[in-house]
């Protein structure tokens, strides 16, 4: 009993080694509407290294006024969405309920 035990907590340790993720966000420049995805590929536990990569890529746009598109005002969105440079999210989007 024991060893089965043993086993089934051996295969969920690999398998969380082993999970697959990945970290990414989009980042828009809200005057001139251009966009620039950071992401990094990262498996299990190696899920904080791919966020860092991501963090540190976004750090490193934000001096040309890149922001995260979740952190744009509404005023910002709404320009961009007029301009035709970024579309409405789901949630956004008027329900056809």
């Amino acid at each position: 009993m024991w060893r089965n035990n043993a086993t089934v907590v051996v295969a969920l340790s690999l398998l969380g080694l082993a999970a697959c993720s990945s970290a990414s966000v989009m980042l828009v420049q809200p005057q001139t509407g251009a966009r620039i995805e950071c992401s990094a590929p990262g498996w299990g536990m190696m899920y904080g290294a791919a966020a860092g990569i991501v963090d540190e890529c976004a750090r490193s746009h934000a001096p040309d006024g890149y922001v995260p598109v979740e952190k744009l005002t509404p005023g910002e969105r709404a320009d961009l969405e007029r301009r035709g440079a970024l579309t409405p999210t789901v949630e956004q989007r008027p329900s056809m309920y």
